[in-house]
C-alpha cells in the first residue's frame, strides 16, 4: 500500500539520490498522500544537496517545491526555496502560484523580489509594484517605483504605473537593456522592450499590433518563432468568441474567457479587444511569462479586463472550481463561456475533463485549442470530435509567422449530456503513437538552448505527416458546423 511504502521510505531516506527524493515528494503529491512524515524526511535530506551550488540541479528542485507547495503548512517549501538559491524562475513558481491562491502576498512579495535579478530585474519588480497595488498600498508601490528609477531600470510601463498610483510628476524612462543571449527568457525580454518601444500606452491595439511585428518582422527573418496566435489564428478566436452563448448578468461581463496557457499575453489582450463586456482569467505556470505578460497588460491598459494567475493549471483549476478568489476585485471565478487550450498539448484532455467535471464551462460555451496539428493533440482531437458533448471544427491556418507551415486549431461547442454518448469510444492504438510523436517534437523545440530545435523546414514536414495519419482516423478540416441549439445528434 502507498502508506506502506511511506513508513518504509522515511527512515532510508537520507541514503536516497537528490533524483530519488525528489521524484518521491513528487509522486506523492500527484497521488495526493501528503504525508508530513515522509515529506519532512525527504525536506531534511534534500537540504545539504540543494545548497550547494556543485551539485544543484533545478530539474530536482523545481520537482521537490512543487511537491511541498501542496501542504497545507508551506514551511517545509520555504526551507528548499531559501536553501536553493540557485533555482529557476519556474522551479519557484509552485510556490509562488500557492502564494498567490492562498492570498499570502508577503510570500509573493518575497518571492519577486528574488526574482528581480538579471534580465529579470525590472519586470519582476514590475511584478511586484502590481501586486502592491491590487492590495491598496500604493505608497510601497511609488517606493518600488522610485527605487527603479535610481537603479536606471524604470521604463514606459513605471511610468504608466506611477500615474495609476496617483503620483505626480513623472519618472525617467530608461531604455531596457538587452538581456543577455544565453538568458532563458531572451526572447520575451526582448518581446516587451520592443513593445514598450513601439506601442502607445494605454492603446490595447497598438500592443498587440507591436507583438504581431515582434514576431513577424524581427523573430522570423532570424529563424525564430514567436508562439503566439497571431493574424489567422487571432480571426479564429475572435470569430470563435462571438459564436459563445453570453451570459445573462446585466451588469457583468458578457464573456468571461478562461485562457490555459498566457505566454506574453498577446491573446488574453486581444479577447478584450475583440468585444464589449469580455473579462479574461489566463493561467501561466512560468513567473518570468506572468511578469511579462502583467506588465504588457497594464502598459495597455486592460489590466481591469484581464487578470494572469501564476500555477500549473492541475493547481490552478480545480482551486477556481473550489472557490472564487477572495481577493477584492479579482476576477477569478467559476463560470466560463469560452476557454482557449494553448499550454502543452499533452495537458489538453486532463484539462478540459477538470473543466467538464468541475461546472466550470457554462452550457453553450466554445472551447478552442491551438496547436491541434503543429506538434499535435492527438488524443484530445478524438474526445471532442467523437464524444457527446461536442460540435467541433477544425480550422487549417498557417502558423503564425511560420510561411508553409500548416497548423490547426479546433473551436468545439460544448453541450453537456447526460447519456452514454458524452464518452468518446475508445482511441485506436496508432493515437498513443502520434501522442508519442507529439510529445518527441515538443521535447526537440524546447531544447533548442542546448539541441539543434526544430526548423521551419522541419515543422513543415511534421505537419504534413501528422495530417495524414490524422486523416486515417477521420479527423481532418472540413466547412464550418451549422449553427445548433443543442447537442449533436448521434444515431
Amino acid at each position: 500500500s502507498i502508506a506502506a511504502a511511506s513508513a518504509a521510505t522515511a527512515p532510508v531516506a537520507k541514503e536516497m539520490s537528490p533524483l530519488s527524493l525528489a521524484s518521491t515528494a513528487w509522486a506523492s503529491a500527484q497521488l495526493a498522500y501528503l504525508d508530513r512524515q515522509l515529506l519532512t524526511a525527504i525536506a531534511e535530506s534534500s537540504l545539504a544537496t540543494l545548497s550547494q551550488p556543485e551539485s544543484f540541479d533545478d530539474g530536482v528542485a523545481g520537482m521537490a517545491l512543487w511537491a511541498f507547495s501542496q501542504l497545507d503548512d508551506l514551511s517545509l517549501a520555504w526551507q528548499l526555496a531559501d536553501c536553493a538559491q540557485g533555482a529557476s524562475s519556474l522551479s519557484l513558481g509552485a510556490l509562488l502560484g500557492a502564494c498567490e491562491r492562498r492570498c499570502m502576498l508577503d510570500g509573493e512579495l518575497t518571492l519577486w523580489h528574488r526574482l528581480a535579478r538579471g534580465g529579470l530585474s525590472s519586470v519582476a519588480a514590475t511584478a511586484e509594484v502590481l501586486r502592491l497595488m491590487d492590495a491598496g498600498r500604493l505608497d510601497d508601490a511609488c517606493r518600488v517605483l522610485k527605487r527603479l528609477e535610481a537603479e536606471g531600470l524604470s521604463n514606459p510601463a513605471s511610468q504608466v504605473l506611477w500615474r495609476a498610483c496617483g503620483s505626480g510628476g513623472q519618472l525617467a524612462a530608461f531604455q531596457m537593456k538587452p538581456p543577455h543571449r544565453q538568458d532563458p527568457h531572451d526572447k520575451e525580454l526582448r518581446l516587451l522592450a520592443y513593445v514598450l518601444t513601439h506601442a502607445k500606452a494605454g492603446d490595447a491595439r497598438s500592443v498587440c499590433t507591436a507583438i504581431e511585428e515582434f514576431g513577424r518582422d524581427v523573430l522570423m527573418p532570424a529563424g525564430q518563432w514567436l508562439k503566439v496566435a497571431g493574424d489567422e489564428k487571432a480571426a479564429v478566436l475572435a470569430d470563435a468568441l462571438g459564436q459563445a452563448v453570453p451570459l445573462t448578468s446585466e451588469e457583468g461581463p458578457a464573456y468571461r474567457v478562461l485562457e490555459v496557457g498566457t505566454y506574453c499575453g498577446f491573446s488574453a489582450i486581444s479577447f478584450v479587444i475583440s468585444r464589449p463586456r469580455c473579462q479574461v482569467v489566463s493561467i501561466e505556470a512560468e513567473p518570468a511569462r506572468v511578469a511579462i505578460a502583467r506588465s504588457l497588460v497594464a502598459f495597455a491598459g486592460v489590466s481591469h479586463l484581464v487578470e494572469v494567475c501564476t500555477g500549473h493549471s492541475q493547481d490552478v483549476l480545480p482551486w477556481l472550481a473550489a472557490k472564487a478568489d477572495a481577493r477584492p476585485g479579482s476576477l477569478a471565478k467559476p463560470g466560463f463561456n469560452a476557454v482557449f487550450l494553448d499550454q502543452c498539448g499533452g495537458r489538453f484532455g486532463s484539462d478540459l475533463r477538470v473543466l467538464e467535471a468541475s461546472g466550470l464551462l457554462t452550457p453553450g460555451a466554445v472551447v478552442v485549442a491551438d496547436n491541434v496539428l503543429k506538434p499535435g493533440a492527438p488524443a484530445y482531437l478524438w474526445h471532442v470530435v467523437y464524444g457527446g458533448s461536442y460540435e467541433t471544427e477544425i480550422v487549417s491556418v498557417e502558423e503564425f509567422a511560420m510561411p508553409g507551415t500548416e497548423d490547426w486549431m479546433s473551436v468545439s461547442r460544448y453541450w453537456p449530456v447526460t447519456w452514454d454518448a458524452q464518452a468518446a469510444p475508445p482511441p485506436p492504438s496508432v493515437v498513443r503513437r502520434l501522442e508519442w510523436e507529439a510529445d518527441r517534437m515538443r521535447m526537440r523545440a524546447q531544447d533548442s538552448v542546448s539541441g539543434p530545435g526544430v526548423s521551419f523546414a522541419d515543422w513543415a514536414a511534421f505537419s504534413e505527416r501528422m495530417r495524414a495519419s490524422l486523416a486515417e482516423l477521420g479527423i481532418s478540416p472540413r466547412p464550418p458546423i451549422a449553427d445548433r441549439a443543442g447537442p449533436a445528434t448521434r444515431e
